[in-house]
């Protein structure tokens, strides 16, 4: 059976939308685990940077914080612009009780009335980036075997 271009076309934009709901599921998974952990006062002790695809730089705040008489680092995983905290600033993270050595510093952008973790906001534009991808590929599937 010959697979025509325009069949290519339709299998590779369907193949888009289910690559890019892997990440989608990634995001959500994290917020949702996230959501359980408490709240923490840590202090920012350095930055690991790094260079975005458009040349800027980004900061990955790593920081220390308290609990039950022990002291725990971690670094944020999601990078800001460089110029956002200082060393020694206070920062807001999250901690898992059970296991304090695993924390995370989210941040959080509001849209509106509306505050989304950049967890949920990643998911939400990946679930967003799947649901286009298939929605143009069974359009063009049905345009392609119907439409001519």
């Amino acid at each position: 059976m010959d697979i025509s271009p325009d069949m290519i076309f339709v299998l590779l934009f369907l193949l888009g939308g289910f690559v890019a709901s892997i990440p989608a599921g990634h995001f959500r998974k994290r917020a949702v685990e996230v959501r359980r952990w408490r709240r923490a006062a840590a202090t920012v002790c350095g930055f690991v940077h790094d260079v975005d695809t458009r040349g800027r730089s980004i900061a990955y705040p790593k920081y220390k914080f308290a609990h039950e008489g022990g002291e725990y680092a971690g670094m944020a995983s999601i990078g800001t612009r460089s110029n956002r905290y200082k060393v020694l600033d206070p920062i807001e993270i999250l901690f898992d009780p059970a296991n304090p050595a695993e924390s995370d510093a989210p941040e959080y952008m509001r849209i509106g009335r509306c505050t989304f973790s950049s967890f949920n906001l990643l998911a939400v534009v990946f679930y967003l980036m799947s649901i286009i991808f298939i929605a143009v590929g069974i359009g063009m599937g049905v345009y392609f075997l119907f439409g001519k």
